[in-house]
């Protein structure tokens, strides 16, 4: 659920960078309004649950320990250090799947997110005509970056690589494509911008 007030925080910030560009292109402010609103929705809903979890969660993780303790005499290390491999593996895959679901749900109003398992890295792609036209605009005319809000959504690209980062490990990176080609405009690995087509 943490993944989902990250990316719904992300979705909000680019929700309110796609209003201010509808009123100062004069276009639809009714479709720019919907994508504030939604992702708003989501983070209030989605930091109640991270509070309610987070005090759940500490009074079962000691209990755990409690029980983990008792039972490890009991077992054969050399057994246990193969089962813990090979629960570490797939859970690996699973928290993989799991965190793509977030993102794709978190960018639903955005765009797509695909996952490359060679380069361990998410993709989102915009697809959205306004904001497609906007990031057109920027690569085109980089010396416009200082009147947008670009370097928000790179420091919230940041945030996103950071949780990857705490709940996958070393190594996993998340990117923002050009609009309509599988070329980066920005990515951001174990809490950093690696790369960005502005610099």
């Amino acid at each position: 659920m943490l993944y989902v007030l990250v990316l719904a925080s992300i979705t909000l910030l680019l929700g309110f960078f796609q209003f201010y560009s509808s009123i100062r292109n004069r276009g639809s402010i009714f479709l720019s309004s919907l994508l504030v609103i939604i992702p708003l929705a989501v983070v209030i809903f989605s930091a109640r649950n991270v509070m309610e979890t987070s005090h759940k969660s500490s009074g079962s993780k000691t209990n755990s320990t409690l029980i983990a303790s008792k039972k490890s005499s009991l077992k054969d290390d050399k057994l246990e250090m193969i089962k813990s491999e090979s629960v570490a593996s797939s859970s690996k895959a699973q928290q993989v799947q799991q965190v793509q679901a977030s993102l794709t749900k978190s960018f639903k109003s955005f765009g797509t997110v695909t996952y490359d398992p060679s380069a361990k890295t998410f993709s989102v792609s915009a697809t959205d005509k306004d904001t497609k036209k906007v990031f057109n605009q920027l690569i085109e005319n980089p010396d416009q970056m200082s009147n947008s809000n670009f370097k928000d959504i790179q420091d919230k690209f940041v945030e996103v690589s950071k949780s990857l980062k705490k709940e996958l490990g070393t190594g996993y990176a998340v990117q923002l494509n050009q609009p309509d080609k599988n070329k980066a405009m920005i990515i951001a690995k174990d809490g950093k911008i690696v790369y960005s087509i502005f610099s």
